[in-house]
């Protein structure tokens, strides 16, 4: 926790004042403000990586998976799924190139 009024950081030793709110074991002061956590990585590489390959092997999941973690208002959802939309649509390009090759060869 940390004082407004001294400055301290005291994470475990704040007390509660009569009135039930959180003071510091400094000053006594009533407006002690808790520390926020860091900010944790939402995907590990490991995800990602597999998150990708989903979308290299089903294609259509894929997209569907990336464009919904676009419309989530975190930078790093945003870009994972815009990875995810890009690694899709390669195999379903690819495969209507190779279909259109195989087709007009043959005739």
């Amino acid at each position: 926790m940390d004082c407004t009024n001294s400055g301290s950081t005291n994470a475990d030793a704040a007390g509660h004042g009569p009135a039930g709110e959180v003071c510091c074991p400094r000053c006594g002061h009533g407006s002690v403000v808790a520390i926020a956590p860091p900010e944790s990585e939402d995907f590990g590489q490991g995800s990602k990586i597999v998150l990708y390959m989903l979308s290299l092997i089903v294609p259509v999941v894929g997209i569907i998976f990336g464009l919904v973690f676009m419309t989530n208002p975190k930078h790093e959802y945003k870009h994972v799924g815009r990875v995810m939309v890009m690694l899709g649509t390669v195999p379903l390009v690819w495969g209507v190139v190779v279909s259109l090759i195989l087709i007009f060869s043959l005739v």
